[in-house]
């Protein structure tokens, strides 16, 4: 996936100058933030919109993981909290997750909600066709177009089978009386709506038989990335820019811009071993880039940049 596919993003904040879209207030340096990012309308890339942590989910609803660019590159801890963050939104049963609902100051906003249609004016985002006075409509709240991102999420209105249709791309894995607004219905709809939305697996959810084949594998994801923030948090306590800058050259690396991407790589080499050169150029270095892989830093020709990835690179010992 290129850099230009994701629609989220997550890093350490490198200088306290950013400001969170939401509070206004200033990102300090070193915590977590999130962003939404927009096509540039100059330039072939995107422009990130910075929140804090807490800020962003009550603006923001990515699909999944893998819409956060930078989200393998960050400490478990807050992997996990955005994961958990994440599948709390993704659920709209209150039983199961508890949020199926939301504030923003004072005023309650639902993921999801279901009522009567109060007149025929609605038209159903899921067939186009009108929803009649008195009919079960379903709302669910709209996060991922470019006007939800940059306001607020916008309900979109839907006839509860154009609605039921729809589930697992709305993200509603729950039982149809946890949707806010059920206890006014009639009884008769009750029993309708029960049995048309029963509670179903999520894209997540595994069953026991590959549950410890995840939880042996997430060990040894947990085991190094404790390894390459414990050696990224000794070089940035110990050593100087020029003196990373010393070690990424006695391990055949070029001069690499910024501090933090320079603690980035070196971390890697250090946990996982050197790479060396790119096997396609034969000058240029690998970088590891989240949700891309190694990407060479050089040139394949005078006039060319080369366009080398490598997955999982060969490597060689990295010297001290």
């Amino acid at each position: 996936m290129g850099e230009n596919a994701f629609n989220y993003s997550a890093e350490y904040s490198k200088s306290s100058r950013s400001s969170c879209r939401f509070c206004k207030s200033n990102i300090e340096k070193g915590s977590l933030r999130l962003a939404v990012l927009f096509q540039s309308p100059t330039f072939d890339g995107k422009i990130p919109h910075w929140f804090h942590f807490a800020c962003f989910f009550l603006k923001q609803k990515p699909k999944s993981i893998k819409d956060i660019a930078n989200f393998d590159s960050l400490r478990w801890d807050d992997q996990k909290i955005i994961k958990e963050k994440l599948d709390a939104l993704g659920n709209g049963g209150k039983s199961r997750t508890n949020m199926a609902q939301k504030y923003c100051g004072s005023e309650k906003i639902y993921h999801f909600f279901i009522e009567y249609a109060k007149s025929a004016r609605t038209v159903c985002k899921g067939c186009g066709e009108k929803i009649l006075k008195g009919e079960i409509r379903i709302s669910a709240l709209d996060f991922e177009s470019e006007k939800a991102k940059k306001t607020f999420p916008i309900p979109y209105l839907r006839h509860a089978d154009c609605f039921i249709g729809l589930r697992r791309e709305l993200q509603y894995y729950g039982d149809g009386a946890d949707l806010p607004g059920f206890n006014k219905l009639s009884a008769k709809d009750k029993i309708i709506i029960k049995e048309k939305i029963k509670p179903i697996k999520s894209e997540g959810e595994t069953d026991s038989s590959s549950s410890s084949k995840k939880s042996r594998k997430e060990e040894l994801i947990i085991k190094q990335n404790n390894q390459i923030f414990s050696y990224r948090d000794n070089l940035e306590e110990n050593l100087k820019k020029s003196e990373l800058a010393l070690l990424l050259k006695y391990n055949d690396y070029d001069p690499i811009s910024g501090n933090s991407e320079m603690l980035d790589t070196l971390a890697d080499l250090m946990t996982f071993g050197n790479i060396g050169r790119c096997n396609a150029c034969k000058t240029g270095n690998l970088i590891y880039r989240s949700g891309v892989g190694y990407f060479c830093n050089g040139n394949i020709s005078e006039w060319a940049k080369c366009t080398n990835i490598v997955e999982k690179p060969v490597r060689i010992e990295f010297k001290i």
